[in-house]
């Protein structure tokens, strides 16, 4: 028996029963116009209101994905999402916010449709991000 979740658009976590972990492609639909998926591929930045930490060496790369009305943001062996309720274009640049999960946690994203990359405001993370996807 498989168990098979969604880590990211077009990505999927399978797990067997054998304890094995497949990360694979897995076809998807064009994506819509405004929709992206980032990722932290470089570095993982937490921080509070004393400091900034900044990890570069071990880490584990989160992503965040815009499809049509919803944000989805996967770190570590989960993902949450939830449904946009602010969205503001100028320009390139687009600010998103959602209440992720059923903790309803706010994340916010600055996504630059030109530049492809994003900044990701998550818990204490702060996050930049490369980008691909129609935009």
């Amino acid at each position: 028996m498989t168990e098979t979740k969604p880590l990211a658009r077009g990505i999927m976590l399978s797990a067997s029963l054998g304890g094995l972990l497949v990360l694979a492609g897995t076809p998807t639909l064009a994506a819509a116009p405004g929709d992206f998926t980032c990722a932290n591929r470089n570095a993982q930045v937490s921080c509070t209101a004393a400091t900034c930490e900044i990890e570069t060496g071990s880490f584990t790369p989160m992503a965040v994905s815009r499809e049509g009305n919803r944000l989805e943001v996967c770190a570590y062996s989960g993902c949450w999402s939830g449904p946009l309720d602010l969205i503001r274009t100028r320009g390139d640049l687009t600010i998103l916010h959602a209440s992720l999960g059923s903790g309803r946690d706010p994340a916010a994203v600055i996504y630059d449709r030109k530049a492809k990359v994003a900044t990701l405001l998550w818990g204490s993370f702060v996050l930049p991000m490369s980008c691909g996807g129609e935009g």
